[in-house]
């Protein structure tokens, strides 16, 4: 049923594009010129997007904030880039509170991995959020699920996931504030960045696991 849902919902979008395309003429060229007239409007539609993209798992964070990169500001784009951070830790947590843990329980035991890690909450919460965003462990949003069914405080976990989240954000805003120009020094060196920092974001979880586990072993 989920895979079918997912399916629906990437049906849905490859068929929106392609009336985009080809009753509006929507190309990578136009998108890319476009400048929405009502900004605050945007800014709204664009935390919108954050909301949903939190639901739909499989939709990846980099691209509402390379969008809102692209479209505002520097300084504009990393503040709305941070509320929609702040957005996407807290609707996976309140939909997960609702859920009741029992249901989480049953979900999260699909990722052995995490689920070793999530034991490590009881000891330091805020820095088991911080973890968790900082070394981009998937899936991020339903392992918020799971801290909202099982009593993580809010504050905890947005401030936590803000900071964890906080250096890849900087990084993805700056990479949607050069798509215009793929071909600049600029361009090429947030995408560089981009990439880096999602190899030590992995290197940083097999660590963050591994100290974990030593510690479980030694106990």
């Amino acid at each position: 049923m989920k895979k079918r849902w997912k399916i629906l919902c990437l049906l849905l979008l490859a068929c929106g594009l392609f009336y985009l395309h080809r009753h509006y003429h929507l190309t990578v060229d136009a998108f890319l010129a476009w400048q929405p007239e009502n900004l605050f409007l945007t800014a709204m539609l664009l935390l919108l997007l954050f909301a949903v993209k939190s639901t739909l798992v499989f939709i990846p964070i980099m691209l509402p904030q390379i969008l809102v990169g692209h479209l505002y500001p520097r300084d504009m784009a990393i503040f709305l880039n941070v509320l929609g951070l702040a957005v996407v830790m807290a609707t996976p947590y309140w939909i997960g509170k609702k859920l009741g843990s029992a249901k989480m329980e049953q979900l999260i035991q699909k990722y052995p991995k995490i689920q070793k890690i999530l034991t490590a909450q009881d000891d330091n919460q805020m820095a088991v959020c911080f973890m968790l965003r900082a070394c981009a462990v998937p899936p991020a949003d339903i392992v918020t699920m799971y801290l909202g069914a099982t009593g993580m405080p809010f504050v905890t976990n947005v401030i936590g996931g803000v900071l964890g989240s906080f250096p890849s954000m900087l990084l993805t805003t700056f990479l949607g504030a050069n798509i215009r120009n793929p071909e600049s020094p600029a361009f090429w060196q947030a995408l560089i960045l981009n990439i880096a920092w999602i190899v030590l974001s992995g290197l940083g979880f097999y660590l963050f696991k591994k100290v974990h586990s030593g510690k479980e072993v030694n106990q």
